[in-house]
């Protein structure tokens, strides 16, 4: 169902449209047909450093159900990974104060649904009590009818609806990948223009990340898991550029977690 290969000694997968990564994970990639690539251009001046977060691990990951668009709270494990991340940042961002060429300052952005805006909350606070500003665009995909299960009942009590979807046709109920994209690439343009030259923190969903890696990458190459409170690094170009534009500087780094989790894979292996 996927390809594996190793990169930097990472076991990285090729995710299709409609196929999921992980048993504590389970969200669902997009891989939609992508737009004419806008090279980012080394003449661009670079406007705000986009880190793209997943929230932290809900009941719902660890038990393999598709959350989708239902509203699940962080579990103890989340919660953990959540104040870790919270450091990570905070550390980020003294280091930041103290280079050479700072950014112009740090925002908290996030999906609104509760699993993202307390992952969000723990790091606003530990950036300075920072607001975080919430956008309905930034949720999960909306898995329809799959929602609230696990891949054993949906193969075995909707197994029309789910064989359609694994083989990435529509189905009732169910966002497409292009319409994914379409919502959490215009908010994210616009969270980057409000911010020009700061580094801004948007917590969103595993799907989401990856359907938005997906496009930065050329086609074929691979994008690794998303795993909860992974940060991937997005540069955005200043004066409101569109997304195909931007550039991915590192995707899926969880060396700041405490469980044994991979470094970011570098911008040598993505667009």
């Amino acid at each position: 169902m996927s390809d594996a290969c190793e990169v930097d000694g990472l076991k990285v997968i090729a995710i299709p449209c409609n196929v999921f990564w992980g048993a504590g994970s389970a969200s669902v990639a997009c891989r939609a047909q992508p737009p004419t690539q806008l090279a980012y251009s080394d003449v661009m001046a670079d406007g705000a450093l986009i880190l793209l977060v997943r929230h932290g691990q809900t009941a719902a990951n660890l038990s393999g159900v598709l959350q989708g668009q239902q509203d699940h709270p962080l579990n103890a494990t989340g919660q953990k990974q959540a104040a870790e991340l919270a450091g990570a940042l905070r550390h980020r961002r003294t280091r930041d104060k103290l280079s050479a060429s700072p950014s112009g300052g740090w925002a908290v952005h996030s999906s609104d649904l509760s699993r993202a805006s307390a992952t969000a909350a723990r790091a606003a606070a530990a950036l300075g009590d920072l607001p975080v500003s919430t956008h309905e665009r930034l949720r999960e995909r909306k898995l329809g009818p799959f929602e609230g299960h696990d891949e054993q009942h949906n193969s075995t009590q909707n197994a029309m609806a789910w064989g359609r979807f694994r083989r990435g046709m529509s189905v009732a109920g169910v966002e497409s990948c292009d319409d994914v994209y379409a919502r959490a690439s215009a908010a994210l343009v616009e969270i980057a223009a409000a911010h020009d030259g700061k580094t801004v923190v948007v917590v969103t969903h595993g799907g989401v990340i990856v359907t938005l890696a997906e496009r930065l990458t050329v086609v074929g190459q691979h994008v690794p898991p998303i795993r909860n409170c992974s940060i991937t690094a997005l540069r955005a170009p200043r004066g409101g550029a569109p997304f195909e534009a931007w550039r991915i500087e590192s995707i899926g780094d969880a060396s700041h977690l405490r469980d044994g989790a991979a470094a970011a894979v570098a911008n040598a292996d993505v667009r």
